[in-house]
């Protein structure tokens, strides 16, 4: 049954339509509204849409007539006014203007668009389409810092500094140099990890094998270039003293087979500035380098820079370190070694400035090359390091080393008159210190990354991982502190008559072990003391004696005498000291001494398992020595047809005769780490090299024999 309201309804309904239908032709509508009689306007030209943060802004050019715009949108192309309605994120936006802003839009989502103009007489047709993409606001990280690389066997664990914005990172890899982000897949052995985390470690690596790495950091803007390469060479517990050859200079560069020493090879010619690299695997647990030994020779030649493996198994052939051609003068030049990266490992050099001098320190240019920068990358400026003095001296010359991994993390360098801390690009400085005239390096221990830095007359302590400067310890009494020799936890240096010492870790002021009346000249450090010699002006006579690490009294192992008396090594708790025309030695506690009469210790030979303190590699250097050599049958002016022998310095055992000298050499001097060495020699006018295998006997074997042309090895 329908009820009367109902009827009623219909009714109404029904009239409302009619009423609709029967307008009489005249355009009107129920309600009174005009469509004209006009047409509709032209679509909008000149539309674009500008993607934001979660946005897009969508302009366009004004119509003519037009007296509002409709804005279509879809995340699909080829939309329509028509069908918007069914496309994915399909919407219409009435009556906007120009520009209109589309909000809470997806980044990294591309939406499409187009607009129409309307006016009484109606909608035109779409405009052109357009499309915009939302974009986080900002950009991809820079690149990692700081990437240092620690072999083991078979892996290696790569490790860098946080990037700030980074969400995530990756790390490339090959077993070829030069790897990016965009060659690695045509590399051997090329491979990505994708969102890796610091430290990562790379297992199932071949051992003897060298790999390279870069790392990039990643955030929602992008991806960064990539971070300085490094590379390692997974090996087995247990490094193994590769094959090497030694060089020396003369009319050319020559390399000498151990194994065949009579016979050098010339590879080079018209060089200058060589200087030897060397490296080793780095164990912090045991405060150790094993298995050191030289494995790059730089030099540059006709102002450009070279390389050569010192390796037996490589070939000798020059391949071009760096962009560099402007070596023409060399003022100075040095090396460090990065345990972590033999590529990483550092040639730096001075050449004149301006004024076409390298007396004028402040104007001198100093530039830094890595060995593994190959002929197109840009040697690197490095900055004056500390005082006007030459720049290699260990007191000037500071690297900083990771005491977990050997790599090269930073310089320690002059800004003006303040003391900074660098990058390895010498880039991203911080000031340490300011200081008026003197910045140096009195030593430390690479294996706790602790040092000692005399600033003006003040001595600090500095930790390397941390980047802490300790209050000052010690104020010097007028004269400039020198000399520093230090065991793992304490600095021991001299001052004026003094000798004191200083803990690593600025715990505590200096302290004075000993006051001498006389000058104090050579000091060094057995297990247990501290061994000197004392110069007596009054008296014109020098002594040796040794005092306690922990202070005390000091004793006389050498009582004064005229005949000058120098302290050449110490090895264990073994000293052996040149005393005039008389070879000496004998223990720290006064016992085992021996005087071996018209002799002169000649030589050294570190070991190739040495644990060393900063500054290494340089003046002040603290390399284990292994090996003492010494000609017996001297006079006081020469050694010519003397016996030449070594012995094992730590324990005075196993003495070993190695040869006769030549009777035209007076004099010879070798030093070198491991068993093989070359010495120069003095002749009446010139030079000449000398081979021997430290550890066999009768293995002298005179290399050159070249009366008018000065030869000297390359270390």
């Amino acid at each position: 049954m329908v009820t009367g309201w109902v009827r009623r309804l219909v009714l109404g309904f029904c009239i409302l339509i009619v009423a609709g239908c029967s307008g009489g032709g005249d355009g009107s509508t129920g309600d009174g509204g005009s469509l004209g009689n006009g047409t509709a306007t032209t679509a909008p030209t000149g539309v674009v849409a500008t993607a934001g943060d979660g946005q897009a802004t969508i302009s366009w050019d004004t119509v003519s007539g037009a007296t509002s715009y409709n804005l279509y949108m879809a995340s699909v192309s080829g939309m329509t006014k028509s069908n918007y309605g069914f496309l994915a994120d399909g919407m219409k936006h009435e009556s906007v203007t120009s520009p209109f802003t589309h909000i809470g839009l997806t980044n990294g989502k591309t939406y499409y668009f187009v607009v129409t103009a309307v006016n009484a007489n109606g909608e035109s047709s779409e405009s052109s389409e357009v499309s915009a993409t939302p974009v986080l606001s900002g950009t991809a990280p820079p690149a990692p810092t700081g990437v240092v690389v620690t072999p083991s066997d078979g892996q290696v664990t790569i490790s860098w500094n946080p990037v700030s914005d980074a969400t995530s990172y990756n790390l490339y890899m090959a077993s070829v140099s030069g790897v990016n982000k965009n060659n690695y897949n045509s590399l051997t052995d090329g491979m990505i990890h994708e969102a890796v985390t610091s430290p990562f470690t790379h297992t199932g690596l071949t051992n003897g094998k060298t790999y390279y790495f870069v790392v990039t950091a990643v955030n929602t803007h992008g991806e960064s270039v990539e971070s300085a390469q490094v590379s390692a060479m997974p090996s087995a517990s247990t490094p193994v003293l590769p094959d090497t050859r030694l060089f020396y200079k003369g009319d050319a560069l020559w390399a000498v087979d151990p194994a065949n020493p009579s016979t050098p090879v010339q590879f080079d010619s018209g060089t200058i500035g060589e200087r030897e690299i060397y490296h080793g695997a780095w164990d912090a647990t045991n405060s150790r380098v094993t298995a050191l030994h030289k494995r790059t020779v730089v030099y540059a030649k006709d102002g450009r820079l070279y390389k050569v493996s010192a390796l037996k198994d490589d070939t000798l052939t020059p391949t071009q370190v760096s962009s560099e051609a402007d070596v023409t003068t060399l003022c100075n030049r040095g090396m460090v070694p990065d345990f972590a990266g033999q590529d990483n490992s550092v040639y730096l050099y001075e050449m004149p400035g301006p004024d076409s001098t390298c007396s004028t320190a402040s104007d001198n240019i100093l530039k830094m090359v890595r060995v593994g920068m190959n002929s197109t990358d840009n040697p690197i400026v490095a900055k004056q390091v500390m005082t006007t003095e030459p720049i290699f001296s260990n007191d000037r010359f500071m690297a900083l080393w990771d005491k977990t991994s050997g790599a090269i993390i930073g310089w320690l360098a002059r800004e003006g008159q303040n003391l900074v801390r660098c990058n390895q690009n010498f880039e991203n400085c911080t000031a340490l210190s300011p200081f008026a005239t003197t910045i140096r390096n009195l030593g430390g221990n690479v294996f706790t990354g602790q040092i000692i830095l005399l600033i003006d007359s003040n001595l600090h302590a500095y930790n390397i991982s941390t980047g802490a400067l300790s209050q000052s310890l010690y104020t010097s009494l007028g004269s400039t502190p020198t000399g520093g020799r230090s065991d793992a936890t304490h600095l021991y240096f001299r001052d004026a008559g003094s000798i004191l010492r200083v803990p690593l870790d600025g715990s505590a002021p200096a302290s004075p072990l000993v006051t001498e009346s006389g000058n104090l000249r050579f000091f060094n450090l057995t297990s247990n003391s501290v061994v000197y010699t004392v110069f007596s002006t009054s008296s014109t006579t020098t002594s040796l004696k040794v005092i306690s690490k922990a202070g005390g009294t000091p004793s006389t192992l050498v009582p004064f005498t005229t005949d000058f008396t120098e302290l050449e090594v110490v090895a264990g708790n073994w000293l052996y000291y040149q005393k005039g025309s008389t070879a000496g030695k004998i223990m720290d506690d006064g016992t085992g001494g021996t005087e071996i009469p018209n002799a002169r210790w000649v030589g050294q030979i570190a070991s190739a398992d040495s644990s060393y303190s900063v500054p290494a590699f340089g003046s002040g250097s603290t390399f284990e020595i292994q090996t003492i050599l010494w000609v017996e049958g001297c006079s006081i002016s020469s050694c010519a047809g003397g016996t030449l022998k070594s012995l094992d310095a730590p324990t005075n055992t196993g003495e070993i005769v190695l040869g006769t000298l030549p009777s035209d050499i007076s004099y010879i001097d070798f030093f070198e780490i491991g068993q093989n060495s070359l010495s120069y020699t003095a002749l009446s006018a010139v030079v000449d090299i000398l081979f021997i295998k430290a550890d066999q006997a009768n293995s002298l074997v005179r290399v050159t024999n070249t009366p008018t042309i000065n030869e000297l090895p390359v270390f």
